[in-house]
């Protein structure tokens, strides 16, 4: 099977991490990838934010206080927050894709990951408009999604049977 498939097939959420810290390397060539995805009439509508600061993961944590805090982030000693212009029609996918390429690229290295949310509006609320402010960031920017980025603890997940039916051929 060739690589990339692999990657597809093989590439889980972790939620359990160690604290070291990924290569800063590592790092870079995900967050390249993100910039690499595809993006409606290749607007290119996203910013992507790596944090590795034990601050600013905290800030970032309470942005929506309803997810649970820190604990939504399992631990992970790398967050990247995903933005988008919202002016842009296609932002919400454009960001799903840049996301998605990040997830798939840290497999590919070696490197953990996980799949956050960001609950629609949360970028709008006072706590997201001053990380927003903090990072020298457009407070228009929506929050489009977020990932964590580690070391795994613990065991790798196995995959989930596959949904019967989800394939059509004509």
């Amino acid at each position: 099977m060739n690589e990339t498939l692999q990657i597809l097939k093989t590439r889980r959420s972790v939620r359990a991490y160690r604290a070291d810290q990924i290569k800063e390397e590592e790092l870079d060539a995900i967050l390249e990838a993100g910039s690499f995805a595809p993006s409606g009439k290749s607007m290119q509508p996203c910013t992507i934010v790596s944090l590795q600061d034990p601050e600013l993961i905290d800030m970032a944590a309470v942005v929506d206080d309803s997810r649970g805090g820190l604990a939504q982030y399992y631990g992970a000693p790398t967050v990247v927050l995903v933005f988008a212009d919202p002016g842009v029609r296609t932002h919400k996918l454009d960001g799903a894709a840049a996301t998605m390429n990040m997830l798939n690229a840290a497999h590919s290295l070696g490197v953990d990951s996980c799949w956050i949310n960001i609950p629609a509006g949360a970028y709008e609320s006072e706590k997201g408009k001053a990380l927003l402010c903090k990072l020298g960031l457009d407070n228009t920017l929506a929050g489009v999604a977020s990932l964590v980025l580690g070391y795994g603890s613990g065991a790798y997940p196995n995959p989930k049977p596959r949904r019967e039916g989800c394939i059509k051929k004509f």
